[in-house]
């Protein structure tokens, strides 16, 4: 009885061995890294509270294939900043091909897009020329107040500064048409373009939100 359960225990023992070995043979490279304590730690994966200090990627012989330097601030905000690239470029891509079925289609967009926002500055336009004639009526008054010895009345001074507000405010948004209009042929192009890169590729998109759709209106 004594026999069989060490022969039974030995089983087990060497049933455990191999299958640690088929563990470890299965995985075909390892990485070496540093933990908290100084040590030097080899394991087939890096936490990542370890992957920031840098580590090593090394063949199941130990050899050394790879060294992956620490990552400084520098290094993650540049990452970040790919990651969210990259994001806002998947979301265009679904833009693009939820909105438009071909090229004419961004041509005929990008004509509703430039008429949309020519009209728009021309009311901005009309809105700072009225807004000048205003003002030069309201100085016209407080000339005459001045010419015949008399101090400017308040009312006619807060009238001018609210004219002023409203025009500095409105070649504030008449720049930021022009700047859009000027836009306007650089993003259809890119859309053109990148329209024939999605419909002549196998890329494949996911579901395509409505406010994301609409977010690009």
């Amino acid at each position: 009885m004594i026999f069989y359960r060490k022969a039974r225990q030995i089983l087990v023992l060497v049933a455990f061995v191999c299958l640690s070995l088929s563990t470890v043979y299965a995985v075909d490279k390892v990485y070496r890294y540093t933990n908290d304590e100084g040590n030097v730690v080899i394991d087939d994966n890096v936490p990542p509270q370890y992957a920031r200090g840098g580590y090593e990627v090394l063949s199941i012989s130990g050899q050394l294939l790879e060294v992956i330097p620490p990552q400084t601030d520098k290094s993650l905000a540049e990452t970040e900043a790919e990651m969210q690239a990259a994001q806002a470029r998947k979301r265009e891509d679904q833009f693009i091909l939820a909105n438009y079925k071909s090229t004419e289609e961004i041509d005929q967009a990008r004509e509703r897009k430039l008429l949309q926002l020519k009209r728009e500055l021309q009311l901005v336009e009309s809105n700072v020329a009225d807004t000048r004639k205003q003002r030069n009526d309201e100085r016209a008054r407080a000339a005459k107040y001045q010419r015949a010895g008399k101090s400017v009345p308040s009312s006619v001074i807060q009238v001018l500064a609210e004219l002023d507000d409203q025009e500095r405010k409105a070649e504030i948004l008449l720049a930021a048409r022009n700047k859009e209009l000027e836009g306007v042929n650089v993003l259809y192009d890119r859309y053109k373009a990148r329209f024939l890169e999605l419909t002549s590729s196998s890329i494949v998109q996911g579901p395509v939100s409505p406010l994301l759709i609409a977010s690009h209106k």
